[in-house]
This record gives C-alpha cells, sequence and structure tokens, in this order.
C-alpha cells in the first residue's frame, strides 16, 4: 500500500488501519451476503445432481426389467459337468434331456519321418497344405530359408488351417520331426500335405516306416549289430515298438549255428525269428510283424541283449467327428445318434451349448429352466433404487420442528411434481392387460404404511410360474401385429402407447442387392469342368472387394452343386468378412443360370463382378455381361407419420407426435404391397417402459427439467462468483484510495508541524533580538 500505511498516524496520532479495515469491513457485509447466497445454490445444484443420479440408477434396473431378454433367461445344469458341461441363451426351451458321449471330436494330427537335426534342410520349391474342403495354401521354400525348423516358421505364419511344430522322440537316429495339427476338430478337418520340393530331403506325412534298430542291452563282447532288411516296409497303421532279446546261451557268433532271436511288440504280441547267416534277410512272421525284416552283421551275439525298432506311422490322431446320444435306451427307448465336428456342440438343442469333455456310456441330465431368480434380483435391486431416490428426496423437501432445519430443496415445486409423478406410476394400471395382473402391486410390488416401496418375493415367484406372459407383459413394452410380415422390435421414451393400434402404410418394400448371370449350359447336361485355368473369380460385396476365389478344380454334374461351392467360398473370403451372400442355380431346361444375392438388406446391398483375375472363370460361369441390381431400404408411414428406413427396419422420427422412436421391421416384399395400409401395430407400454421413458424425460441432458435447474443454479452461481469478484476488485480499490487520503493527510499535518516549528522558531528569534535591544 502507498504512503504511510506501514505506520499510519504517526503524525496525527491515530490508528489509521484500523479505521480503513473497519471502513472496508462494512464494505464487506454484502460480498458475505453473496457468498451466502453462493453456497445456498451449490446446495441446491449438488441435490439437484444428487437426485439426477439416483433417478439414472433406478431407470438402470427399469431399463433391464422392460427387456425382452431378461423374461427369457434361463439356467442350464448338468448332472456331470466332468462329461459334459452346458451353457443356454434365451432362445432355450425348456426341458430335460438325456444325452451320452460316445466319441469326443479330435484334431488331424500328422508326423513327418525323423531328421537329425531341426536345422536339416529339405530342399527349395513350393509345398501345399489343404485342410478338408478349404482351398489349398501353397507355401515357397526358397534358400537360406530351406531348413526344418525354416518351415515350420513359414507354415504357422501362412494361415493354412494348421499349426506346425518340431519335437523331438528320443531316438538316437534322427529324432526330429516336423508336427501337423489341423486347428479344427472333425472328420472332414483331414490335413494334405503336398511336396514339391528338391535339393534336400522333404518331410514324408504319408508313408509309414521303421526307425534304425537301436541297441538297449548291449555287451562289450557283443561285435554283431542289427540293421533293417532291404525288404523291411512297415504295413501297420500305429506307432510301436518291437523289443527283441537274444536266445541261446552265452557268446553266439553269426554264421556258426543257428541263433534264437525272440521278439515282442507293444500290443503284446510276440515271435521268434532265427539268425543262421550274417547278411540274411530275416523276415517276423505272425501277428503283428507287419512287414518287418532285419539282418545281422557278422560277429558274436550275447544271450540276453536287447535291440529296439521303433514302427512310425504318420497318422498320431486320426480326425474324427464327436459322436453323442440323445435318450435314453433304458425301458424300450431309442435314442437319437448325433454326430459333430466340434466338441462345443449349439446346433443340437436350440439355443443350448454342449461342451464335451469326456465319453460316457451312461446318459447326463442335462436340465434348461427359466431363471426367476435374476429377474426376481434385479425387481429387488429396483425396489431398492426407488426408495434410495425417494428417501433422498424426502430428505430435500422436509422441515424438522426440532432442529428448525429447513431441507435443501423445500418447497420446491419441480421436485414435488417429479416425487408425485413417478409414484404414481408405479401405482397405475397398465392398459389392455387382465384386471387380475395389471399393476404392481398384483405381484408383491407395494408401498407400505410407511410410504416405502416394498417387494413380496414369494408372491412374485408364485404369479410368475403360473402367468409368466402376463407378468412380463406388466414391464415391457410390447407389439402386436396383425401382419405376420409387419414385426415390432421397441419403442422409444416418446412413443404412445396405443391399445387401438396404428396403421402401418409401406410404399417400397426393402430389397437386397444381387446379380444375375447370363446362361450357360446346365452342369447335368453338359458337365462343367473347372480346372487351373478357368477356376477363378473376384466379386465386390456391398462395395467390399472380395480376393481371387478360387473354385474347387473338379468336373460339376448339377447347377445346384456349383452354386454351393460358389456361395461357400465366397462366403468364406476373408477380405469380404461378414458380407455374404447367397447364390442360386435357376434351371431353365438345357440352360440356366446364377443369381449371386447380398444377404443385406437396403440402399447399401450389392453384388458387382470385379476386376478380372488370372485364371478367370468369369465367362465360362456365366458371369460376364451380367446384370446387377442394388438394394432398396424400406419407405413407409406408421399413423400417417413420417418414418426412416434403413434395409428393413422402419423407426418412427423423432418429431413425430405418437410414433417417435417405434421401430418395426418390415419383411413383406414388392408384391405383398396394397394400396392402403398393410397391416396394424398395437403398441402396450408396462410399468417399467413407462416409468423409465418418464425418467428419460426428466434427466435427458438436452430437455429434462434436471438439467435445466442444473443449469440455471449453474449460472447463478457463476453470476455471484462474478459479481463476488468485482466488489473485491471494487473494495481493494477503496481501501488503496483510503490509505492513499490517509498518508496525504499525514503528509500535509508533517508540513503543517513543520512550519508550525519554523514560525515558533522565527518568533522566538525576534523575541530574542528585541529583548536585547531593550537592554541597552
Amino acid at each position: 500500500m502507498p504512503g504511510l500505511s506501514s505506520i499510519g498516524g504517526i503524525i496525527s496520532g491515530l490508528d489509521t488501519n484500523s479505521i480503513i479495515e473497519t471502513i472496508i469491513s462494512y464494505e464487506k457485509k454484502d460480498i458475505e451476503l453473496y457468498l451466502a447466497r453462493r453456497a445456498e445454490f451449490t446446495q441446491r445444484l449438488a441435490s439437484w445432481q444428487t437426485i439426477n443420479s439416483y433417478l439414472l440408477g433406478f431407470k438402470t434396473q427399469l431399463d433391464i426389467l422392460s427387456k425382452p431378454s431378461i423374461w427369457n433367461t434361463k439356467t442350464a445344469s448338468s448332472s456331470d459337468t466332468d462329461i459334459i458341461d452346458v451353457s443356454t441363451t434365451e432362445s432355450a426351451g425348456s426341458g430335460i434331456y438325456y444325452i451320452s458321449v460316445d466319441q469326443l471330436a479330435r484334431n488331424h494330427q500328422i508326423a513327418s519321418q525323423g531328421f537329425s537335426d531341426s536345422t536339416a534342410i529339405i530342399g527349395t520349391g513350393t509345398v501345399e497344405i489343404k485342410v478338408g474342403d478349404n482351398a489349398p495354401v501353397t507355401i515357397t521354400v526358397e534358400a537360406g530359408n530351406h531348413s526344418l525348423v525354416s518351415l515350420k516358421n513359414a507354415i504357422n505364419n501362412a494361415n493354412a488351417g494348421v499349426s506346425a511344430s518340431i519335437i523331438n522322440d528320443g531316438s538316437k537316429n534322427n529324432p526330429f520331426r516336423l508336427i501337423l495339427t489341423a486347428n479344427e476338430t472333425g472328420a472332414d478337418n483331414q490335413i494334405t500335405f503336398t511336396s514339391n520340393l528338391t535339393g534336400g530331403t522333404p518331410p514324408d506325412f504319408s508313408t509309414p516306416a521303421f526307425d534304425m534298430p537301436e541297441t538297449i542291452l548291449w555287451s562289450s563282447a557283443a561285435t554283431s549289430n542289427p540293421a533293417l532288411g532291404s525288404t523291411a516296409a512297415y504295413t501297420g497303421t500305429k506307432n510301436k515298438t518291437y523289443t527283441f532279446t537274444v536266445g541261446g546261451t552265452g557268446q553266439q557268433t553269426v554264421g556258426n549255428a543257428p541263433i534264437t532271436i525272440n521278439w515282442t511288440d507293444s500290443d503284446n504280441n510276440t515271435g521268434t525269428i532265427t539268425v543262421n547267416t550274417a547278411g540274411e534277410i530275416v523276415a517276423l512272421d505272425g501277428t503283428g510283424a507287419e512287414g518287418l525284416t532285419l539282418t545281422m552283421s557278422s560277429g558274436i551275439l550275447v544271450a540276453g541283449d536287447t535291440f529296439q525298432v521303433q514302427a512310425f506311422s504318420p497318422t498320431l490322431q486320426s480326425a474324427q467327428d464327436a459322436i453323442l446320444k440323445l435318450g435314453d435306451s433304458g425301458n424300450g427307448g431309442s435314442p437319437i445318434t448325433v454326430t459333430s465336428s466340434s466338441n462345443n456342440v449349439t446346433d443340437l438343442i436350440d439355443g443350448v451349448t454342449l461342451d464335451l469333455k469326456k465319453t460316457t456310456a451312461t446318459a447326463i441330465d442335462i436340465i434348461i429352466e427359466d431363471d426367476t431368480s435374476s429377474v426376481s434380483a434385479t425387481i429387488k435391486d429396483l425396489v431398492t433404487k426407488y426408495n434410495a431416490f425417494a428417501s433422498f428426496a424426502d430428505e430435500q423437501l422436509s422441515y424438522n420442528q426440532n432442529t428448525k432445519k429447513a431441507g435443501v430443496l423445500l418447497g420446491d415445486t419441480s421436485l414435488i411434481n417429479i416425487v408425485s409423478d413417478i409414484r404414481a406410476t408405479i401405482l397405475q394400471k397398465v392398459p389392455g392387460l387382465e384386471a387380475s395382473l395389471n399393476k404392481l402391486s398384483d405381484i408383491g410390488v407395494k408401498f407400505d404404511k410407511n410410504g416405502e416401496l416394498v417387494f413380496n418375493d414369494s408372491t412374485f415367484r408364485n404369479k410368475l410360474e403360473s402367468n409368466p406372459d402376463l407378468v412380463r407383459s406388466l414391464f415391457v413394452s410390447t407389439g402386436i401385429s396383425d401382419n405376420a410380415y409387419i414385426k415390432y422390435i421397441s419403442s422409444g421414451p416418446y412413443t404412445v402407447a396405443n391399445a387401438s393400434g396404428y396403421n402401418v402404410d409401406i410404399t417400397t418394400a426393402a430389397k437386397r442387392g444381387d446379380f444375375t448371370a447370363l446362361a450357360v449350359a446346365d452342369p447335368a447336361v453338359t458337365n462343367l469342368v473347372l480346372d487351373a485355368t478357368n477356376n477363378n473369380i473376384k466379386l465386390k460385396i456391398n462395395g467390399i472387394s472380395s480376393n481371387s476365389i478360387s473354385l474347387e478344380q473338379k468336373t460339376y454334374v448339377t447347377g445346384d452343386e456349383l452354386a454351393d461351392e460358389i456361395e461357400k467360398k465366397i462366403n468364406a473370403d476373408n477380405a469380404l468378412g461378414t458380407h455374404d451372400v447367397e447364390v442360386q442355380w435357376i434351371d431353365l431346361d438345357d440352360t440356366g443360370y446364377f443369381k449371386i444375392t447380398s444377404t443385406q438388406w437396403g440402399a447399401n446391398s450389392k453384388v458387382e463382378l470385379d476386376t478380372e483375375p488370372t485364371s478367370s472363370g468369369h465367362t465360362i460361369l456365366g458371369l460376364t455381361g451380367g446384370a446387377s441390381s442394388d438394394g432398396a431400404n424400406v419407405a413407409g408411414t406408421i399413423n400417417g407419420e413420417e418414418a426412416e428406413g434403413v434395409g428393413q427396419i422402419l423407426t418412427g422420427i423423432v418429431d413425430n407426435e405418437t410414433t417417435a422412436g417405434l421401430k418395426l421391421k418390415i419383411e413383406l416384399t414388392a408384391d405383398m404391397l396394397l394400396d392402403g395400409p398393410e397391416g396394424r401395430i398395437v403398441l402396450t407400454k408396462g410399468v417399467a417402459a413407462l416409468q423409465s421413458d418418464k425418467i428419460d424425460r426428466y434427466t435427458n441432458a438436452q430437455t429434462g427439467i434436471l438439467n435445466s435447474r442444473s443449469n440455471s443454479l449453474q449460472k447463478q452461481i457463476d453470476n455471484l462468483k462474478d459479481q463476488v469478484v468485482k466488489m473485491e476488485e471494487q473494495i481493494e480499490r477503496k481501501r488503496e484510495s483510503l490509505y492513499m487520503k490517509f498518508t496525504a493527510m499525514e503528509e500535509t499535518l508533517a508540513k503543517l508541524q513543520s512550519q508550525q516549528m519554523y514560525l515558533s522558531s522565527v518568533t522566538s528569534s525576534l523575541s530574542q533580538n528585541q529583548l536585547g535591544s531593550s537592554k541597552k
């Protein structure tokens, strides 16, 4: 502060600081009033924000109960989850099923012959891997990356439908084998491996063979060694071990006399071979022999010494489907045998997924039933959320006679009306429902004598068990159409229920885009041959370009067979993703044509011919010169009000008085359209839907009253804050002005004091002079 403020009153003797601060304190009283008002508005804002949170929590439970899904929830149980585990969706039907598992689905798994090391050179060129009916995948093997481990890595990077690994089987000779495992289970997912490699030892996944004999217990005195006979060729189909033990006694010289060698295999087959001379090819005989021949080199064999020969089959695990039986054979029952390519069975019982884990001859009980517990728990949460809202609202509106303290929103008519409106909706009857079940109190949700909402779980469960559809209708919105091709989907908060119904007038039916090819000879009359020169096609589906799609090279004898192949390969193309098609063969006696239709409805639905690929089949299939027809969105009105169409979905626009947000699925085709309305939809809104819509209007971020009150209070708080800042600035200026004035006063007093002292000094001097003169 300026001047002498820090030593106020030094001349005048006044307490300048105290005087100024006393003046300022009176000025600050207005600020305190503004601050008190701002604190009051802040409390109100916090109350409204809390009310908004409580209402949104209440609305969350209402929304859950207003959706059909929770009322269709099912529970699934298995009498032995170690054998079959089970899960379900809302589409499952209640019932008890008896299922046994005869066989689990398996992945096809094959192994190559052994290599001395994982870095063994396999050659250069290409290999081709094909899984089931999938298109073959070609992998190029180049110099520098042509080892066994390099091939393994290339296969894993090729998305060929298999995984590759290298194992070490522990053999002394060539222990490293390349293993291929199909990614998918099922008998149809067989792996086919084709090698076009040169300059190395390519992996062989098809030839069974015997490994070189390996000595197990071999005396130091033994100088003769076993070897495979030149005619050895394994004719078996499984991997197994032959163990050989030299018979007789002591040391025996090969060629001096017959030497007996006993053998046994992994299947407990046994036999004996006799070695007469060195180098002689000796064949095993009898069960289990399976093409094994041996020779012994010259030298000594010692009785009791053993050696082994491994028999190798490339098929480690056969591809197989799961086999299960539905039903119980007891008391004359005849179960149905079912096969599945996967142990995750989803298509046996609608809405039920069976996870097969083990085989069993005994039927497992699978029980599917309605899940009333989740609905009951949600209603309990609904009651809790409502009571929390009502309790807080009452607190804000209350006045305590004892403490003389009023609630923050005492007398606020907006909150009073909201509480009253929500309570009335809970009590109201739902129009159009039977009198015995048309209000929440009928299922055990009611107010007690204290005004608190309570829930009787027993009453609810009894009502739900005896009248599930009526109880469901009490909560959810439903739409009933008199036309099976006009289906209710959902309604919005501003959709008005109407028990008498709304007319639905369709002017344009939804359409899917398609492509019609030119006529070609009927393959049933003139077989159609696709080979490496003409088996590729390329299309655009819904504006997305496919890869070059290779159809299977074969002779097609029907148009339907070829249509199925085209559809399967288009829908499997990874560039198209979910943009699927349906392909039909349209028979015209000796000719016919292919029609390719997108599965997507609406204006964006299209099927077009793309650029011609190499080895194109466009001409032979009649695609060249074919015609595309674009899809269309549905168009029409609901209750005479404008609606927007996207695909088959027709939605009332947001400004409509009665049908805003009403969604319908229109499955009518162009030939079904009439001059007037095609149908009528009757709309009923349950308590949960009505209440949720009401709260949505209150809490809407743009138009809701809660948002309006909060925004208004926030503006007042901000204005008061600005006013306080301005007032504080004004007071600070006044304080500074007062200090300047008092400082000026002190400076003036100082000058006057100085003048007084000067005058006193002059006066005194004059007096002294006059006194001196008189003495003379």
